[in-house]
């Protein structure tokens, strides 16, 4: 890999690609990744994010092309992964175990929140009203009938919202990112 960048004219900045250039280039690379939209949650601690365009216009499998490029060349991890995002790479769906932070979306960890601390089986049916429409959509509605059914259902709606809601693109991205490697690795 040989890398060359340029000033805004076009014209290329001297420099003798020692590894410098290609280091540069790669950690802007994964800066870039980390910053897409294909990424949400709080800095350092991403999952993936589902975006219709970026499904339509593959750019997860790219995304996964560029980690992989980046891995191969001895350049930066992505050090951005949450901690279930990077399970759910090593050891598939089974093994990741989604914590309220890794919620995204602010309203929905609100609500999500709010109803992991209710105390009554009457405060957990009227918590989980506003939520009625997600919950159907999600498979996460199911008739409530006593407080313990809390801990499932919160669980339920992070293994949707972190893992299951996102597992095209997750499937896209992962299989270049996960053969690349490995490939690479025999050569």
């Amino acid at each position: 890999m040989c890398i060359k960048f340029s000033d805004d004219l076009g014209l290329h900045e001297e420099a003798v690609d020692l590894g410098g250039p290609r280091r540069e280039f790669l950690h802007l690379l994964m800066e870039a990744i980390a910053q897409s939209p294909m990424f949400e949650g709080r800095d350092g601690n991403l999952n993936l994010a589902l975006d219709s365009s970026a499904l339509r216009e593959d750019r997860y499998f790219i995304a996964g092309q560029a980690i992989a490029v980046s891995l191969v060349n001895g350049g930066p991890p992505p050090g951005f992964f949450s901690s279930a995002l990077y399970s759910r790479l090593i050891g598939g769906s089974s093994a990741v175990k989604p914590v309220l932070s890794d919620i995204a979306d602010n309203d929905l960890h609100d609500k999500v929140q709010k109803m992991s601390e209710c105390t009554s089986i009457e405060e957990l049916i009227k918590t989980t009203e506003p939520l009625h429409d997600y919950l159907a959509n999600s498979g996460c509605l199911r008739h409530l009938k006593t407080i313990n059914d809390k801990d499932l259902l919160v669980q339920d709606i992070l293994m949707f919202q972190v893992v299951h809601r996102v597992t095209g693109a997750f499937e896209r991205f992962v299989l270049v990112v996960m053969y690349t490697y490995v490939d690479n690795l025999f050569l």
